[in-house]
């Protein structure tokens, strides 16, 4: 397939589409513009399910609006997908099963996923659409070319366009490749099953004969999947419920098991379902829960317990302990920095340390009303799901600590982006539930004091390197020495430079803060 052809082919399409949409179709905005993203399919798709809960991009009606694209795409037709299976494995998939379900029962962005019984067991069989990198390499072609003309214009001011293109990019490298995917879903299942021995929470099991860059082979969960769930509830309520109460399910209870499981996975393991859209989400009897479909997958960079510390400081009404919290996890990203200060320039360091007391006096005020308006209105099923989702007072909180230059990790954005997604799957599942009350649950089953303890075992090798890139070994050579040493000292002037501007920055708008530093300066 000749790409250049393709890109224009798809410009061409896209064009006609956004056109149609925009001016032909009488619809709201919002409406239009998950139309637009709807009907494009495959990427757009996917950007639109990363956007849907981006209110720090999008506002509100436009990222509620998008929740749509949660819902299944046309499917391609059987003999298209069947014959990638043979490419890949060199089997036909009709004769390899002892029975196939020739009707797909999940139609994703990239993928159609078929059910099928192996030697006795239950499976399902995850098959890439033909030619889908090739459209994706055209659409981000496309997406990038958009997002410099948007980024040069200004439209967004919290964060860049090129910025989520990026993302994107990087999470459909991993997401196209079931290798990876399979290997993600071998971790989730052993940190469930052999690591935390958990009962009520399942992962899929992995077929490992017949796993390839685009076929995935897995365990069949029998249960009913979120998406499907609250789309019934919504079109047949009585009988729906009827087949909750004889599986003895409780939605409030799966809701807040959910969250709980959400942040087991990041606080504790480490390692999380960074796509939990309610399509990969499942519901079994007796309120037992289950993750799908591991594409993409979070990996905390940086120390997760000043952010979890800041959590329970949030449900518990403490604003100092909760800014402290906060700051001190915001500035893990010039950690490095600081600690040449400390070495290097005392002074420095002392302003520094009174720079960031300034700061969480500051953020103690800031966050009060926003927390306990949080913790007042989240648990309040009369409120509407978009009064009393945790997602506008996140990015309050988040926008409250930019003003002083705190800007959270990657990663960490993914978890919140993940953590927010639960929490509006769990709203529409139960108008009982209440992030506050699923997250003290949490601290009931996992101890702060012990999760501490492990990730500090963790990070042990880390902290090593980093005191040895500060006091470089006596037995490197004098090159590598030299060479060591002008990179620290490239670093220091570095991290001289940002704290300086960064003072200067909050002095011109906290002129109080001159009158605590300026006998230090």
């Amino acid at each position: 397939m000749f790409l250049p052809f393709l890109i224009l082919g798809r410009i061409v399409s896209i064009l006609f589409i956004g056109l149609k949409y925009s001016i032909f179709i009488k619809e709201d905005r919002e409406v239009k513009f998950k139309l637009i993203l709807q009907n494009l399919g495959g990427i757009f798709v996917k950007l639109g399910q990363i956007l849907a809960m981006r209110f720090d991009i999008l506002p509100s009606k436009y990222a509620y609006s998008l929740w749509d694209l949660f819902d299944k795409e046309s499917p391609l037709s059987n003999e298209e997908v069947f014959y990638v299976f043979k490419s890949e494995t060199g089997k036909d998939i009709k004769q390899e099963f002892d029975y196939l379900e020739e009707k797909p029962i999940a139609v994703a962005s990239f993928a159609q996923v078929y059910k099928a019984i192996h030697k006795g067991e239950q499976i399902v069989i995850k098959i890439q659409k033909p030619n889908i990198k090739y459209y994706i390499k055209a659409d981000l072609f496309f997406l990038k070319f958009i997002a410099f003309i948007l980024d040069t214009l200004g439209v967004l001011k919290a964060i860049t366009v090129k910025e989520v293109i990026i993302q994107l990019e990087h999470w459909l490298k991993d997401e196209l490749d079931y290798r990876i995917e399979a290997n993600n879903n071998q971790i989730i299942y052993k940190h469930i099953k052999e690591k935390h021995n958990l009962e009520n929470v399942f992962s899929p099991r992995i077929y490992w004969n017949y796993v390839t860059e685009k076929v995935l082979v897995q365990e069949f969960i029998n249960g009913y999947s979120v998406n499907e769930l609250i789309l019934d509830i919504e079109k047949n309520k009585e009988k729906t419920e009827k087949y909750l109460k004889e599986e003895s399910i409780d939605l409030k209870i799966v809701a807040e098991e959910f969250l709980i499981d959400i942040m087991r996975q990041y606080f504790v393991d480490g390692f999380f379902q960074a796509d939990p859209h309610p399509a990969n989400l499942f519901v079994l009897p007796k309120n037992k829960i289950a993750w799908i479909d591991f594409g993409i997958i979070g990996r905390p960079g940086h120390k997760r317990i000043w952010l979890l510390k800041f959590i329970k400081a949030a449900i518990e009404h403490d604003h100092i302990k909760e800014a402290k919290s906060f700051v001190n996890f915001g500035h893990q990203l010039i950690e490095r920095q600081i600690e040449l200060l400390r070495t290097r320039d005392e002074k420095n360091f002392l302003v520094y340390s009174k720079v960031l007391e300034f700061i969480s006096d500051k953020l103690a005020q800031d966050f009060k009303p926003i927390l306990d308006d949080w913790n007042n209105s989240v648990g309040n099923k009369n409120l509407l799901i978009s009064k009393k989702s945790s997602a506008v007072f996140f990015l309050k909180v988040i926008k409250a600590a930019e003003k002083y230059k705190i800007k959270l990790p990657k990663e960490v954005i993914a978890f919140i982006r993940a953590l927010l997604i639960i929490d509006m799957v769990c709203l529409k599942m139960s108008d009982e539930f209440s992030m506050p009350k699923a997250i003290k649950m949490f601290f009931e089953r996992y101890k702060l004091d012990k999760i501490e303890k492990d990730e500090e075992k963790h990070f042990k090798e880390k902290q090593y390197l980093y005191v040895a890139s500060i006091n470089p070994i006596k037995e490197l050579s004098r090159e590598l020495e030299e060479e060591a040493r002008l990179k620290q000292e490239e670093e220091y002037y570095d991290a001289n430079e940002k704290f300086r501007d960064l003072v200067l920055v909050l002095i011109d708008k906290h002129p109080q803060l001159y009158k605590l530093i300026k006998d230090l300066l």
